[in-house]
C-alpha cells in the first residue's frame, strides 16, 4: 500500500511511497524479457513499444504495484475520467542515466524508484529528489520547466532501475496519436488504461 511522503501543489508535483522490496527479485527476468521482445538492449528510448506491465504477469508484487501507481495518480488527479498508462524499464549503468529531458504530450510523467543507487533526479524548477527504492514520483508535464536529469551522487556498479511512466487523458491521447502517426510510433502498444 502505498503512502504520501510529500506534495508540492504550487509546483505541480507530489511523492509517494510504496514497498518495492521484491520487486528486484524479477526485474532483471523481467528486463531480458523485454530485450528479447524488443530485439535491443535500450529499454527506455523505445517506452512507446511496450508496457513493462505485460511482461510482469504472474508477479503479485508487480500487481500490487500497479495498484498502487493506479491509487496514487488518482489520488493525484482527483477525477475518475479515463486515463491511459505507459510504463517502461528505465535499466542503466552509472554511464547511462538519462541527462535533461521532458515529457511533453501526456498529462503527467513519474517514476518508481526499484533500485535508484545513490542517485538524485534533479528538475530544472530547482529541486531534486534524492531517490530511495519505492519512492513515486509524480509530476504535471504542462507545469514550466520540468525538464529533468539523474545525477550521481556516489559511483556504483550494476543497473540503476526505474520504471518510467507517463499518463494521458483523452484530449492528450488524441494529440499524441497525430504526433505518433507522423512519426511512425505505434504508441497504442504501450498504453493500458487506469482504473
Amino acid at each position: 500500500m502505498y503512502s504520501i511522503v510529500d506534495k508540492k501543489p504550487e509546483l505541480g508535483i507530489a511523492l509517494y511511497k510504496t514497498n518495492v522490496t521484491n520487486l528486484e527479485n524479477n526485474i532483471h527476468r523481467i528486463y531480458n524479457d523485454v530485450v528479447c521482445e524488443l530485439k535491443r538492449k535500450e529499454t527506455t528510448w523505445l517506452y512507446y513499444e511496450y508496457n513493462i506491465f505485460s511482461f510482469t504477469y504472474g508477479y503479485k508484487e508487480y500487481h500490487e504495484l500497479f495498484k498502487d501507481i493506479n491509487g496514487a495518480i488518482r489520488e493525484f488527479v482527483r477525477h475518475n475520467d479515463p486515463l491511459w498508462f505507459q510504463c517502461w524499464l528505465n535499466y542503466h549503468n552509472q554511464d547511462e542515466v538519462l541527462d535533461w529531458h521532458d515529457h511533453k504530450g501526456g498529462i503527467l510523467h513519474g517514476y518508481v524508484a526499484i533500485d535508484p543507487k545513490n542517485t538524485t533526479t534533479e528538475y530544472e524548477q530547482g529541486f531534486g529528489i534524492d531517490n530511495e527504492p519505492g519512492y513515486i514520483f509524480i509530476g504535471k508535464t504542462d507545469t514550466p520547466d520540468m525538464r529533468h536529469r539523474v545525477v550521481v551522487n556516489e559511483p556504483f556498479e550494476g543497473p540503476r532501475i526505474t520504471l518510467g511512466f507517463d499518463v494521458y487523458d483523452s484530449k492528450a491521447l488524441d494529440l499524441r496519436k497525430e504526433v505518433d502517426q507522423q512519426s511512425g510510433h505505434l504508441i497504442s502498444r504501450g498504453l493500458f488504461p487506469l482504473l
